[in-house]
């Protein structure tokens, strides 16, 4: 994401950037998945989601969903406190999907670590990769 900041950084040399923890959602350990393809690592995801456990980590170098969604309403707060009226953020698919999920679901907190819910939820509004997504706090 930093390398897909880079040309807007540059055009507007004046306007800070900075780096924040809005990194993907990796919820497989990265350790298990080294030396493998999509398809061996299929089976690790389905099984991650159908397990539908908010608090389980896989191992070293992942997070529990509640911990990335965790992440994410910390970005929330630090927004909420920015002057701005506009910021740029350049981030992933997935953390995108938790900022909006949060967002949609204020008001919900029994639904927000809903793991099955998210995951059809993310099917649906899963932006394509380079595209924008548009929030209003």
């Amino acid at each position: 994401t930093a390398e897909t900041a880079k040309p807007l950084c540059s055009l507007y040399p004046d306007i800070p950037c900075e780096e924040w923890p809005v990194h993907e959602f990796t919820y497989i350990s990265p350790f298990r998945c080294q030396n493998t393809n999509m398809a061996d690592r299929k089976p690790m995801v389905e099984a991650y989601w159908q397990r539908a456990d908010p608090n389980y980590c896989d191992g070293a170098g992942a997070e529990s969903f509640n911990s990335f969604l965790n992440r994410a309403g910390l970005l929330l707060s630090k927004l909420e406190k920015r002057e701005e009226k506009f910021i740029a953020i350049f981030t992933h698919g997935q953390f995108m999907c938790g900022i909006k999920w949060i967002l949609d679901q204020k008001g919900n907190n029994s639904k927000i670590s809903d793991m099955l819910a998210f995951r059809k939820f993310i099917s649906v509004v899963a932006p394509k990769n380079g595209q924008k997504m548009e929030l209003s706090l």
